[in-house]
């Protein structure tokens, strides 16, 4: 003859009961817990080489060599910039890079910067590289000159600089709203119908690239000042 057990189901009230009884009962932070997971270990490979940086006070070319331990097919690239002194600022990134160079650009922000290249292996692992890069500052124009051509007409004059988009004219005797112009192309430009006066204008370089959000240049009150007196 055969005796058979038939568990015995204790309500939740009678826990303690359970407990004379000697039956094994989970605690309320036992039945909560969340299941263990193990952590996530990252592997690092061998990082990107010979970085490189340079470009202007709007945008950064970025070129880099691959890994000395990888240099057939395989890897895959990005790239994060963010600001030096305040790293939650001024971000950007590019990420699926298969090429070994990046164009950034809406450096609006003077100061330096830090470039992380990051180098993606196939099986899983990770390089990567911090480089600092100190924004170049604009430049303004050189040896900016202005003279009195004809009765009510003065011509302007300067050097080039090199990297500059466009330059911003800004005075009396323009067209365009503000009294500000925009040449392009050029380092002469010249203005006429103006009255008889002591008339000033200021040269700005301006630096733009096609994703900037905004051009850059130094505050309008440092671009180099050219003054004429018009007579008749």
């Amino acid at each position: 003859m055969h005796t058979v057990f038939v568990p015995t189901r204790i309500p939740i009230a009678g826990f303690a009961a359970a407990l004379t009884l000697g039956v094994s009962v989970p605690s309320a932070a036992q039945l909560t817990r969340p299941p263990t997971r193990s952590p996530t270990v990252i592997k690092y490979g061998a990082p990107p080489q010979n970085v490189q940086l340079w470009g202007t006070p709007v945008a950064t070319n970025v070129s880099w060599s691959p890994p000395i331990t990888q240099v057939g097919p395989g890897l895959v690239y990005s790239v994060q910039r963010w600001l030096e002194s305040d790293p939650d600022c001024c971000k950007n990134q590019v990420t699926g890079l298969t090429t070994t160079s990046w164009f950034d650009e809406g450096l609006l922000w003077s100061g330096a910067y830090v470039y992380r290249i990051s180098a993606a292996y196939p099986d899983g692992s990770i390089g990567l590289v911090d480089t600092r890069y100190v924004r170049p500052e604009p430049v303004n124009p050189s040896n900016f000159r202005a003279w009195q051509v004809s009765a009510g007409t003065i011509a302007f004059k300067w050097d080039p600089v090199s990297g500059a988009t466009w330059y911003q004219l800004t005075g009396p005797g323009l067209l365009m709203p503000g009294s500000t112009i925009a040449i392009t192309g050029m380092t002469s430009y010249v203005v006429k119908n103006l009255p008889l006066d002591t008339h000033s204008w200021r040269l700005c370089s301006m630096y733009a690239s096609p994703r900037s959000p905004a051009a850059v240049s130094t505050p309008i009150s440092l671009c180099p000042e050219a003054t004429v007196i018009v007579r008749y």
